[in-house]
């Protein structure tokens, strides 16, 4: 059977329909990334088309300039992997008519978040992604290595808000103005990771049934909560507390175990708002709101 080469088909189509050589030369340049990384042709067919679908679009809208110098640099799957989250959340945003600033900085504190955004007429985010890298763990492991697990998951997210200790990259808090962090969780716990987890990450270990509860502080758990052996979890928890409104867990749908992960992933999120910045009434909309253009599969549809 004659190989098929990631991108060809699309390449022909933009020829055949008379598109910029821009574009052709875009693709090549991620074709390129492809073999540095060694991805294997075979596993690169199924995600192609669409990866590079996104990827032109992006680029038409003249503000992914940055994406060709990214694909230039790549030198493993996983920061391929980290570009492919960036790739797919702008389209969720772009493809619905919400354009996204790229690597912008608030004048109260050092650091960029990686997207900007205008939601609504009087809401605004800034969106931090962050890629959960590989995890060797089984579901058999004794529960210390799951604890050790999860909080590696937490202190992940921790650290994008905080550096030396001070608060890095998101400004205080203000209305209308939803500091977000997104969090790739695929591999985290070797692709074990589900809700109970990520409520423990955010809230502590106090929110999910005893039987499943681990030695986790949440990042939004006050330390005066927090039994004194566990006290040292807490360090720098007030920044995130003071400033990050809710954390976006996003999973890939093929992922079982932490088995079958293509470079394109197609994510279902999961978001987690924080009690001390978001009304509780708030909270249970949040996913409207933050990603208006998401619509999880089991979500009827609306008779039109």
């Amino acid at each position: 059977m004659a190989v098929v080469w990631p991108y060809s088909l699309l390449r022909v189509a933009l020829r055949v329909i008379g598109m910029n050589n821009n574009y052709a030369r875009a693709l090549n340049i991620i074709e390129r990334a492809l073999r540095r990384v060694g991805q294997d042709i075979d596993a690169a067919r199924g995600f192609s088309e669409r990866f590079a679908a996104e990827c032109k679009y992006l680029l038409a809208t003249g503000r992914y300039g940055w994406l060709l110098r990214e694909f230039r640099r790549l030198k493993t799957k996983e920061k391929f992997k980290s570009v492919a989250l960036e790739v797919h959340f702008a389209y969720g945003f772009e493809s619905a008519g919400i354009p996204l600033r790229h690597e912008v900085q608030s004048p109260e504190v050092p650091g960029t978040v990686d997207y900007a955004a205008v939601l609504s007429e009087d809401v605004r985010a800034n969106f931090e992604l962050v890629r959960h890298g590989d995890e060797r763990w089984k579901r058999i492991s004794p529960l210390a290595d799951e604890a050790a697990s999860t909080q590696r998951l937490r202190n992940l997210i921790r650290d994008k808000c905080v550096r030396h200790g001070r608060p890095h990259k998101f400004p205080p808090a203000a209305d209308g103005v939803y500091n977000v962090i997104v969090v790739d969780a695929s591999r985290a716990l070797g692709g074990w990771a589900d809700g109970y987890h990520y409520s423990m990450v955010c809230y502590g270990a106090q929110t999910v049934p005893s039987p499943l509860r681990l030695p986790v502080v949440g990042i939004w758990q006050l330390s005066e909560e927090v039994p004194e052996e566990f006290a040292a979890q807490c360090r720098y928890h007030n920044v995130p507390r003071e400033r990050i409104h809710a954390v976006v867990f996003a999973r890939d749908k093929g992922i079982l175990g932490g088995q079958g992960m293509a470079l394109y992933a197609e994510y279902e999120y999961e978001i987690c708002g924080n009690p001390w910045l978001v009304r509780e009434d708030k909270r249970r909309c949040l996913c409207d709101l933050l990603l208006p253009w998401y619509k999880p599969e089991d979500e009827e549809p609306q008779d039109v």
